[in-house]
């Protein structure tokens, strides 16, 4: 089943709908995380909200990704520090459901994220 996520590119000026499908056997989605996300590696950050994850390429301070202006300030809207640096590379935003397994955001995760791109374009 497919899980219904947001996506923010380097040069998008918005939250992007996406379906992440699971992979075969359907247990993950991590072959359509790290094709979405154009890496090897991908890393989830856990958000202050606690019930959505952040996924960003693992190796993004190494890789050639352009800088994402957006979606650097949408993650420090949930509160991640990046200190000066800045996420290069795309960030995607799916739920989870407390057990370690990827879901699809609710209404209200979904608002909430809109919201918080709405305060990162004037960050």
């Amino acid at each position: 089943m497919p899980v219904g996520a947001f996506i923010i590119r380097p040069d998008s000026t918005r939250a992007e709908a996406i379906d992440l499908v699971a992979d075969p056997g359907g247990s993950t989605h991590l072959t359509a995380l790290r094709n979405a996300l154009d890496c090897r590696f991908v890393d989830r950050v856990t958000l202050e909200s606690d019930t959505v994850d952040a996924w960003l390429d693992d190796e993004y301070l190494y890789s050639q990704a352009e800088p994402n202006e957006l979606g650097t300030n949408v993650l420090r809207a949930y509160g991640v520090d990046f200190g000066d640096g800045m996420l290069l590379g795309s960030v995607i935003f799916a739920g989870h459901d407390g057990a370690g397994r990827m879901r699809s955001l609710t209404e209200r995760e979904q608002a909430v994220l809109r919201n918080a791109v709405r305060q990162a374009r004037v960050m």
